[in-house]
C-alpha cells in the first residue's frame, strides 16, 4: 500500500468517526429536548390552576423554539393524533408537522414568540396550497382581522392553547 493510499484511509476513517459523533450528538440532544418537553407538559398540567394563566404562558414563552415544537408534538400525540414530521422540521418559517386525526390531515405551525402578519399569511397560503386545514399555535395574542382572512386555519392562541392542553 502506498503512502497516499494510507493517508486516504486515515482521512476516510476520521470522517466516519466525526460523522458518527455528530449523529450521536444530534440523537442525544433530540432525546433531551423531547424529555424536557414532556416535563414542561406535566408541569403545566399540575401547576396550571395554582399559578394562573398568565404565569403559565410566561413559563411556556421562555422555552426555546425546538422544545416548544416538541411540546406541541407531545400534546398532539397525547390527544390521539398521528404525527408525520416535515422534512424541513428545523426551519423556523415553515410548518413542522402534519397531524392526522380520524383520517383528516392538518398542518402544524407553532410560535412561542411575537406573531407577525407574515407568519400567519405564509402559513395560511401553505394550507391553501396543500388544500388542508392547519393549526396555528401561539402564546401571543393574534389580531382578529388576520384570523378572519385565514379561513382554513384553526388558531390555538393564548388561553385557548392552555384549554387545548387541559382537555
Amino acid at each position: 500500500m502506498s503512502f497516499g493510499t494510507k493517508i486516504f484511509y486515515i482521512i476516510l476513517t476520521s470522517l466516519f468517526v466525526i460523522i458518527n459523533i455528530g449523529y450521536l450528538y444530534i440523537k442525544i440532544s433530540s432525546y433531551i429536548i423531547k424529555k424536557y418537553a414532556k416535563k414542561i407538559y406535566y408541569d403545566i398540567i399540575s401547576n396550571y390552576k395554582t399559578v394562573g394563566i398568565r404565569n403559565t404562558l410566561d413559563y411556556i414563552s421562555k422555552i426555546d423554539f425546538y422544545t416548544f415544537k416538541e411540546l406541541i408534538l407531545f400534546i398532539f400525540k397525547k390527544k390521539g393524533y398521528t404525527i408525520k414530521i416535515n422534512k424541513q422540521y428545523y426551519k423556523k418559517r415553515n410548518y413542522f408537522a402534519t397531524v392526522i386525526f380520524k383520517k383528516e390531515k392538518f398542518l402544524l405551525y407553532g410560535k412561542n414568540g411575537i406573531v407577525s402578519k407574515y407568519d400567519i399569511n405564509s402559513f395560511s397560503t401553505e394550507c391553501r396550497n396543500k388544500q388542508m386545514k392547519g393549526f396555528f399555535i401561539s402564546i401571543d395574542c393574534i389580531d382578529p382581522t388576520l384570523k378572519e382572512k385565514s379561513e382554513n386555519v384553526i388558531f390555538l392562541e393564548n388561553g385557548y392553547f392552555l384549554n387545548f392542553i387541559k382537555k
